[in-house]
């Protein structure tokens, strides 16, 4: 992943503090358990919505993408090179295998001083649709699955990746993804929910490219 979000963070962020406390109570009073659209363009349609009981927004994006699952899934399934187009990563370690559809990742993401860097444990739950032939990758946070790195662990995470085969060798590919980064302000981390999925999608069409990934069969997928 790019440094994109952390960098953007820390360079608004004492701007931002100013106004801190009005933005809270505003976002809170509007707060959308529905999905509302927030972004289209470039191809790029992003939903938010905050879950219940949350200050937090979830966001659902979907682009369109001129190549196939067998590509998308080979670009998964290189960990090292996560932190090339996931938005916002500094580190990533595969930390156990299951089965081929099923691991568990360790992610690092930097925050600016004085706050302490974060990590994230994720499980990735891979599985096909044999009508439709879509893939779904069911993310889930697995907090104890690794021992205390000395970063701040963030213990709620949620999401998912669907890989959708369309005519004319299309993929329709939507990713959604909900957190908390846990003692940082919801407004603050609202303001730049668009970041990660704007990001990373751009990044991601850029890595399908790659003939490495192109090449790539896998003997599970129809």
């Amino acid at each position: 992943m790019r440094l994109t979000k952390s960098t953007i963070f820390f360079s608004f962020f004492r701007i931002l503090f100013s106004a801190g406390v009005l933005l809270f109570f505003f976002s809170g009073s509007f707060a959308q358990t529905v999905w509302v659209s927030e972004y289209n363009k470039e191809g790029i349609e992003i939903f938010t919505r905050n879950p219940e009981g949350s200050y937090l927004k979830e966001f659902k994006a979907q682009t369109r993408m001129k190549t196939d699952i067998h590509t998308l899934m080979a670009v998964m399934a290189d960990h090292h090179a996560h932190i090339q187009w996931m938005d916002g990563i500094a580190t990533c370690e595969l930390i156990e295998v299951f089965s081929s559809r099923e691991k568990i990742y360790y992610y690092t993401i930097p925050f600016p001083w004085p706050m302490t860097d974060r990590d994230l444990v994720l499980r990735t739950t891979v599985q096909q649709n044999p009508v439709t032939r879509g893939i779904e990758i069911k993310i889930i946070s697995e907090p104890g699955a690794v021992t205390d790195r000395g970063n701040e662990r963030m213990r709620i995470a949620q999401g998912s990746w669907e890989f959708l085969p369309l005519p004319e060798g299309m993929v329709k590919v939507s990713y959604q993804f909900f957190s908390d980064p846990t003692g940082i302000p919801a407004w603050i981390v609202n303001m730049f929910i668009l970041n990660t999925p704007v990001n990373t999608f751009k990044s991601l069409k850029e890595m399908i490219l790659k003939p490495e990934y192109q090449r790539q069969k896998f003997d599970w997928i129809n």
